[in-house]
């Protein structure tokens, strides 16, 4: 605020007379500097300016917001200098110092700090906050697809509604285009050679523009998009279907969902474990992947208690294979694409 305004003048006398002063930049601004100016006197201010080193915009992964209401996801391109920290990283300790505080000595109105839904991790995660921004209903841990799925009832939770849909639209792979010959049917991919018993994989891929890069369609509304397909594929899949096809009660089965799916909200987690039962099958390469499908689903992956975990002699290479661990195998036993595979 010391650096132009109409009361930059008012603004650093004010500053003269605070006990204490956080700034977190990059650089010494005006404002941290504000004892420095021409008409400050430095032996009669008893603000004390703490100034944190923060890491810039490629020095560390997170999104970057305007007054015109865009914003761009930057990923980390090197390590920040010294002891220069992520905007995020400074004010996730600043925050559990304060609570730290208040659970310690009390103080007025304590619910407000001590209560407050804040589980990012030790380092904490950008995506995290994302997604919270995005907005999810609280009780299934779901991203809402738009802001028109807000309730006033306390259902649901979004940082910033103007954001709403943005992490499932822009970060993930929702509103990539597929490519219009690619299909399911049957329990098959489309390019399957039953006499062979192999894929043509050639239609298994994004709609792309001349330059190669994935068409979109940001509304979500495209039949053709991943977020379409997803729906429609899974839509088959209702509680008679599943309750069906595994030979499970319908009570039972309602109630392991419930009690799992109750895992994905933040601050819970849940882990699958398996072994012989679901490797020893002839789907066992689908069943794991639906696994991770589920838990990625439920936001279980890459949290503490999370994931999903082979136990048995190869887990080490079970899982690997499995989950995505290895660089050139994805899960199912998919390999990953290659440079010829446009």
């Amino acid at each position: 605020p010391a650096v132009a305004g109409p009361n930059v003048r008012m603004e650093r006398k004010a500053m003269e007379n605070l006990d204490w002063l956080v700034a977190i930049d990059i650089f010494e601004s005006e404002t941290a500097a504000f004892w420095k100016g021409p008409e400050a006197n430095a032996a009669n201010i008893n603000t004390e300016v703490f100034l944190l080193p923060a890491a810039c915009t490629v020095e560390g992964e997170g999104s970057v917001t305007n007054s015109g209401r865009w914003s761009q996801w930057r990923y980390q391109a090197v390590p920040p200098p010294g002891d220069a920290q992520r905007d995020l990283w400074i004010i996730d300790r600043i925050f559990k110092a304060v609570r730290g505080l208040y659970a310690y000595e009390g103080g007025v109105y304590p619910g407000a700090i001590l209560d407050m839904d804040w589980d990012y991790g030790d380092t904490p995660d950008v995506h995290k906050v994302a997604k919270e921004i995005n907005g999810y209903d609280v009780n299934t841990g779901k991203l809402l697809p738009s802001f028109g799925a807000l309730k006033d009832d306390g259902s649901t939770s979004s940082g910033n509604w103007l954001y709403n849909k943005e992490y499932v639209a822009e970060y993930t792979n929702a509103a990539f285009l597929i490519d219009p010959e690619f299909n399911f049917e049957d329990g098959l991919f489309s390019g399957y050679d039953s006499q062979n018993r192999k894929y043509d994989k050639s239609t298994w891929r994004y709609q792309v523009d001349e330059e190669g890069i994935p068409k979109e369609d940001k509304t979500l509304q495209d039949p053709r998009c991943v977020f379409q397909l997803l729906k429609k594929h899974f839509s088959r899949y209702d509680v008679d279907t599943a309750c069906q096809v595994t030979g499970t009660p319908k009570d039972v089965f309602l109630k392991v969902a419930e009690t799992y799916c109750a895992t994905g909200k933040p601050g819970k987690a849940g882990t699958i474990m398996y072994a012989m039962g679901t490797t020893q099958h002839t789907n066992a390469a689908q069943m794991i992947r639906s696994y991770a499908v589920l838990q990625l689903l439920l936001g279980n992956i890459g949290v503490a208690g999370g994931g999903v975990n082979a136990l048995r002699g190869w887990s080490n290479v079970q899982g690997a294979t499995d989950h995505c661990i290895l660089f050139h195998i994805l899960p199912g036993y998919l390999k990953t694409p290659r440079a010829e595979d446009k």
